[in-house]
């Protein structure tokens, strides 16, 4: 059953995996790949964690496909995307502040030159 509660069906999964397929057109390892890891589920040699974490790797930066996969994981499962999460990219971005800052730390020329690269805040 989805998220939504509809009641997912065969159809619904077999409409999926040609989208899977249509987006990894031009990696048809990765597509062989993904079919593998629910073939393997389907015959009880691994367990839904382990689907869960291939996955996460085969789909990653495929967010649609991420969230459609997740329309069929049971209650308690998820791949979590940007969506779910959207403060990860601004405690990148602080991380990344701290970095430069860091490295720039005692070295005052450097600031200075490095500047000439940045636009400027005056409008003209």
């Amino acid at each position: 059953m989805s998220e939504s509660g509809k009641k997912l069906t065969k159809m619904d999964a077999i409409l999926y995996i040609k989208e899977v397929q249509h987006v990894f057109e031009d990696k048809k390892e990765e597509f062989n790949e993904f079919l593998e890891v629910l073939k393997d589920y389907k015959l009880d040699r691994t367990d839904i964690g382990a689907v869960v974490t291939k996955v996460e790797e085969i789909l990653k930066g495929y967010e649609e496909l991420i969230l459609g996969f997740n329309k069929f994981l049971p209650k308690g499962y998820k791949i979590l995307t940007q969506r779910d999460n959207p403060q990860i990219e601004d405690a990148i971005d602080y991380v990344n502040k701290i970095k430069v800052a860091t490295l720039f730390e005692g070295h005052p020329d450097l600031v200075r030159d490095f500047t000439i690269f940045l636009p400027s805040s005056t409008k003209g």
